[in-house]
């Protein structure tokens, strides 16, 4: 590694190769569902919580950034500190009316200044849709005997007791 001084200002400046990629420590995936950030449905909003470190420095325009969530690209809120090697990043994203998947994952790819680039992902990591919702509030909530009755109903009803079998699979392993 070569260092050069620039007398008059006394700035260092390092010349060499940065070989190594940003690091990303994932914090919190969570929608914006009063009393259920666990859970989303269409029509809420899913907020991803991630920060990344490098050695040296991370581009303040977010260039070489590719941040999805539900497998769709997030938009960036906030990051912490605009500058620096240390950064929070906040991005969200909106999850569709009439979605048709049962849970949603991220994917998060971060490049430094030199072009490193690190990518961390998690598929399954938050359930979707109103099923799951219920289910969530009946186990919260401790109505699960509620939940047990209403079932059982539905069941009687419909006849249908691998969907009901399923549904009370997820709140019990919950």
């Amino acid at each position: 590694m070569i260092i050069a001084y620039n007398r008059p200002m006394l700035h260092c400046i390092f010349i060499g190769s940065d070989t190594t990629a940003p690091y990303i420590t994932f914090n919190s995936l969570t929608s914006n569902i009063p009393n259920f950030a666990s859970v989303a449905r269409g029509g809420s909003d899913v907020t991803l919580l991630f920060q990344a470190i490098d050695e040296r420095e991370l581009p303040d325009d977010r260039s070489g950034f590719s941040v999805l969530i539900g497998g769709s690209p997030a938009t960036y809120v906030s990051e912490n500190t605009p500058t620096g090697p240390n950064r929070q990043y906040r991005y969200v994203w909106s999850v569709p009316n009439g979605i048709t998947a049962s849970s949603i994952g991220y994917s998060i790819t971060v490049a430094d200044v030199a072009g490193n680039l690190r990518t961390t992902s998690a598929e399954g990591f938050m359930a979707l849709g109103t099923n799951a919702l219920c289910c969530a509030h009946a186990c919260c909530t401790g109505h699960f005997e509620l939940a047990m009755s209403v079932l059982c109903l539905l069941q009687a009803l419909f006849d249908s007791y691998v969907w009901s079998s399923t549904l009370m699979e997820r709140c019990v392993h919950r």
